[in-house]
């Protein structure tokens, strides 16, 4: 998860209605905005980890056995 948060920020950020959306759910109050925002983030790097994991990681760890451990 931690390799996909950083990467995510910027695309976020620019779409136009990011900001408006989580002011939106969060009423006047900019705490719970940024704790929608903060929940949103969460979802969207957990999901593509989990993607990630799908589809690159588990395949490439059953080469494992084609390899010694030193």
């Amino acid at each position: 998860m931690y390799i996909f948060q950083s990467p995510l920020i910027p695309p976020i950020g620019l779409l136009p209605f990011s900001a408006s959306v989580f002011d939106q759910i969060g009423g006047k109050d900019p705490v719970s905005a940024h704790l929608c925002y903060v929940a949103f983030m969460f979802v969207l790097t957990y999901l593509v980890s989990v993607l990630s994991w799908h589809v690159l990681e588990k395949h490439f760890l059953r080469l494992k056995r084609y390899f010694k451990a030193s």
